[in-house]
């Protein structure tokens, strides 16, 4: 469960927490900022359920109010609070635990064996949940989390065609505090980023047929798959967070080449960006 504000000022906050295959809506309402320590306080926040869920909590509606006054962080109290849920929303009638059908059991292991046994990483003694490995393309192994219901055997569920986002534009604006691009008003030459060198987007490709070929077939072969490539962008950033400058590669290694302060190893140029002063280094390319 996590909590994300509902307004500019942060001080009403949304979650949503599961209660048998529901979600309910959470709000937390009157947080303020301590601008001393920078950290929310909610001393005098309020909490704001669903009535259907209200009506169950409500025996402990003190225990709930006390602690997300003492809760030193939103993200603590949803903790608390979804603890406290599974604990006041269990169904009292299961005094023992209800076993699955045995088609249950024999449609599991069909599936984990055609997914693969390797995949799996874990497995509850109940066989109600597992852990899955996969592994993309670039290499990075994920992990995902399977909890099984005692229907599984059960057809598939039916979505709806559209794509529901749970949180409005402007509450992503809000948390990422800036206004995002609108696609009706924004042209994509805005996106174009200029070389910080030559102040250009594009880097044409210097004309080179007219040059004697004094260094082999080796060399004109190279020249002519450049020429092919057509106009370069800039690829190379600056690794300053505050500069972040793009520089067309080519620019960037003759820029660095031409200063007295640069040192040369090998094929690298090791040097300072032209507007941060940071350290920045560039390559050379057979093709530039």
């Amino acid at each position: 469960m996590h909590f994300v504000p509902e307004d500019a000022a942060r001080s009403i906050f949304r979650g949503y927490v599961r209660v048998d295959n529901n979600e309910f809506a959470v709000r937390v309402l009157g947080v303020a900022w301590d601008f001393k320590t920078g950290r929310l306080s909610l001393e005098s926040a309020q909490l704001d359920v669903e009535q259907a869920l209200a009506t169950r909590l409500k025996p402990h509606r003190a225990t709930l109010k006390l602690r997300l006054a003492q809760a030193s962080s939103l993200t603590g109290f949803a903790s608390e609070f979804e603890e406290l849920v599974a604990i006041c929303c269990r169904k009292a009638t299961v005094t023992q635990t209800t076993l699955p059908s045995p088609d249950y059991y024999a449609r599991l292991m069909t599936e984990l064996d055609s997914v693969g046994w390797n995949c799996l990483r874990q497995l509850s003694d109940d066989l109600r949940s597992l852990e899955l490995e996969t592994v993309d393309k670039a290499g990075r192994k994920h992990t995902v989390r399977v909890v099984l219901p005692l229907e599984y055997e059960a057809p598939g569920f039916k979505v709806k065609p559209v794509c529901l986002v749970d949180a409005p534009e402007s509450n992503l604006e809000d948390v990422l505090e800036m206004a995002l691009p609108s696609p009706k008003t924004t042209k994509p030459e805005e996106f174009e980023v200029e070389c910080g060198i030559c102040y250009s987007y594009r880097l044409e490709e210097e004309d080179e047929t007219n040059e004697e070929s004094e260094q082999g077939t080796k060399e004109s072969k190279q020249r002519t798959a450049t020429a092919d490539r057509g106009p370069r962008i800039p690829d190379r950033l600056c690794e300053n967070a505050n500069c972040n400058r793009p520089f067309h590669a080519k620019c960037l290694f003759d820029w660095l080449r031409a200063l007295p302060t640069s040192r040369q190893s090998f094929h690298t140029v090791f040097g300072e960006c032209p507007y941060c002063r940071e350290a920045i280094s560039a390559k050379f390319q057979p093709n530039f």
